[in-house]
């Protein structure tokens, strides 16, 4: 019994962190003001996510989601702006602890791997 609760917990912190991850993205002040003038006729708007692990405690579930936020005005050839961002937070049904950082990425030569 015991581990079959252990495991609803552990299921049910990567079911639904991926549409907090995703929420917390769309409810961050710095994307709202980025998407204000940014019509829906206009752009099209995806959130993608990929998950990046987490782990299970005595103390409760840490998750941690890479988060894609990716712009593309409906034109052709039209570039598109990719903005991404680490969202970590505990169990699923505490949403007050979200932590939402923006991730700048590097290039990285295969020879320094």
């Amino acid at each position: 019994m015991k581990l079959l609760l252990v495991l609803l917990v552990i299921f049910s912190s990567t079911l639904f962190a991926e549409d907090i991850a995703i929420e917390a993205l769309k409810k961050n002040d710095k994307i709202k003001a980025f998407l204000a003038n940014k019509s829906p006729d206009q752009y099209w708007v995806n959130y993608h996510h990929m998950e990046l692990g987490g782990q299970c405690g005595f103390t409760g579930c840490q998750w941690q989601k890479l988060v894609s936020l990716v712009v593309t005005k409906k034109t052709a050839n039209a570039p598109s702006t990719t903005i991404i961002a680490l969202v970590s937070g505990s169990k699923p049904g505490d949403n007050t602890n979200l932590v939402v950082k923006f991730v700048e990425m590097t290039e990285v030569s295969p020879s320094t791997w």
